[in-house]
């Protein structure tokens, strides 16, 4: 005997099937309707002039603390480069100024589609993935002075710009008396340009790496060595955790007496 519920079953999906026809004919003589795109401007705010230095003591502790926050997770896809940027600058709590006009001349426009996926990230991590997905070229084939670049400012908000800008702006020339560290046991009987090699690596390794020259054409931080003298020029940002560095140095293994 066969069993009953074989039509149902048969019914049912011959319905499904006419349905679906149904709605397939509908949805496509349906005539496509679109909101309106909205306009969008961006903000207008005061230009830093370069001509007015800095003070000779820059406090960016509160903004760097933001800039090291975790974010959970991040996805966009196709999103608009400044409705990204005012998405995390609100879920990041850190005001961004934005030198569009900048950016604009890098290739970088309000409009640059921003594809990105990111879990358990630094802030400062998320907002750089950003800005280099949105670039016109492929990775390191545009103008390496023309990459985007961030850096915080003294007023609490987090300048975007490119590597050009920012360090005709704000980079500035500090010198390091490292002489205890080409000395006695601290140097470990390493002869002293090795030694100068070891410590130039360990900083741009390990500080802000994508803020130094090397291999990145002329624009960015540099370290050169001047007798017992280790001269850097880089934004105070950067300035910082050099010195920090070189004092646990100091500490990891101090000279004997």
């Amino acid at each position: 005997m066969r069993n009953p519920s074989f039509s149902v079953v048969c019914r049912l999906a011959a319905w499904i099937t006419v349905a679906a026809t149904a709605t397939a004919a509908q949805a496509q003589n349906a005539p496509a309707t679109q909101p309106a795109p909205v306009p969008w401007a961006p903000p207008i705010l005061p230009a830093i002039d370069p001509a007015t230095p800095l003070p000779a003591v820059v406090s960016v502790e509160a903004t760097e603390k933001q800039l090291n926050t975790v974010v959970p997770q991040i996805r966009y896809q196709g999103a608009r480069l400044a409705e990204a940027l005012d998405h995390l600058s609100k879920i990041g709590g850190v005001p961004l100024r934005i030198e569009w006009p900048v950016l604009n001349e890098a290739g970088l426009t309000a409009d640059s589609a921003v594809s990105t996926r990111l879990r358990n990230v630094r802030f400062d991590r998320v907002l750089r993935t950003a800005l280099e997905n949105a670039r016109p070229h492929p990775q390191g084939a545009a103008a390496p002075e023309n990459a985007p670049m961030h850096v915080a400012l003294p007023d609490g908000r987090v300048l975007v710009s490119t590597r050009r800008d920012v360090f005709d702006r704000f980079a500035s020339t500090k010198k390091y008396d490292v002489r205890d560290l080409f000395a006695g046991d601290q140097a470990g009987g390493m002869p002293r340009a090795e030694l100068q090699q070891q410590i130039r690596d360990l900083i741009v390794e390990t500080i802000s790496a994508d803020s130094w020259a090397a291999g990145l054409g002329t624009i960015g931080g540099t370290i050169t060595f001047d007798g017992d003298t280790m001269i850097v020029r880089q934004t105070e940002q950067v300035h910082r955790p050099i010195k920090e560095l070189i004092d646990a140095l100091r500490s990891a293994n101090p000279p004997r007496p």
